[in-house]
């Protein structure tokens, strides 16, 4: 008598696993019938990687599209995206300087020719897009920089008892994330 309902018990066991795996599978399945996915209703794009911002290009109806190479992804992926930093001809533009322990960086050779959204000559930077904050900007150029370190050529710059790192605009102390406007000097001083 006791096998008998350890038997029955098994098997209602057996048939509620499998009841139970069933519905699991639809719960996965049933979402995809009710609201079928198309290329009109805004699929996820996959990220496209890039190392200049001549990867990004994209061709809307015909026309080309610029889009910022940042930190080896493309901002926009798809003609239906946002594009936050849209591509302006006409520049703006200011003075950078970073000075490393006495002595000044070159910004030239830190742009990849093939970058279109920011550009240098000597300290002079031009910016083709509005609302980039300057670390975004130094990051076009292999900079990374926060409040309290820089990052160049790898090597660290950090504040810390001995020395301070400076940002300054217009002589004014500043910040990481400010947004350069036309004509702003700015400097960065590790010392």
């Amino acid at each position: 008598m006791i096998s008998k309902r350890k038997k029955k018990r098994e098997k209602l066991t057996q048939i509620g696993l499998l009841v139970f795996m069933i519905l699991v599978a639809l719960g996965f399945m049933v979402p995809g019938f009710i609201d079928p996915v198309s290329e009109e209703s805004g699929t996820a794009v996959e990220p496209r990687l890039c190392k200049s911002d001549t990867d990004c290009y994209l061709n809307c109806e015909g026309t080309p599209i610029a889009s910022l190479c940042s930190r080896n992804l493309c901002l926009v992926n798809s003609c239906s995206e946002y594009n936050l930093f849209e591509y302006d001809k006409d520049p703006l533009s200011f003075t950078l300087t970073i000075t490393l322990d006495g002595n000044k960086s070159m910004l030239s050779d830190k742009i990849n020719p093939q970058d279109f959204f920011v550009k240098t000559s000597g300290d002079k930077v031009q910016v083709f897009t509005s609302g980039m904050h300057l670390g975004n900007i130094l990051d076009k150029m292999g900079i990374q920089l926060t409040d309290s370190c820089l990052y160049l050529d790898g090597s660290q710059y950090c504040r810390n008892n001995e020395k301070d790192l400076l940002i300054t605009v217009n002589k004014e102390d500043s910040f990481s994330q400010v947004v350069p406007e036309e004509g702003n000097k700015i400097s960065i001083i590790y010392e």
